[in-house]
């Protein structure tokens, strides 16, 4: 029988991951449930820059590889990394533009929602 982590246990043992990998923690969130671990934000290298695709899967893979048996789940603004098929797919994403609301900036990510949006602003 596998022993059972608490939810204390398992931040500290992400976190630990995460900072040998020289993830900026001030720009990256998780959370953990009994059986998932949540990624928001973006993964960035500390003190600055960004990870490249093989430093990310092997930080993947180190994750993967605890005995925690959790599922990792991505919610990122830089990174698409998704689990197909039992393998890892990790793809960069980029930020194309950026609108100011009254409220906060909102990024858009895909060419074409900024070509409409662009449309939009020119009609007369």
């Amino acid at each position: 029988m596998s022993r059972k982590y608490s939810r204390y246990e398992i931040n500290q043992i992400v976190k630990t991951v995460l900072v040998r990998h020289a993830v900026d923690l001030s720009v990256i969130d998780f959370s953990c449930t009994e059986h998932s671990v949540y990624f928001k934000g973006e993964l960035k290298k500390d003190p600055r820059g960004d990870l490249t695709r093989q430093q990310l899967m092997a930080m993947v893979r180190e994750l993967e590889s605890l005995p925690l048996r959790l599922d990792y789940i991505f919610d990122l603004e830089n990174w698409t990394i998704t689990q197909r098929y039992g393998s890892w797919e990790l793809a960069p994403r980029k930020k194309v533009g950026v609108v100011l609301t009254e409220e906060k900036p909102f990024t858009i990510r895909e060419t074409d929602v900024l070509e409409d949006i662009m449309r939009e602003f020119t009609k007369d």
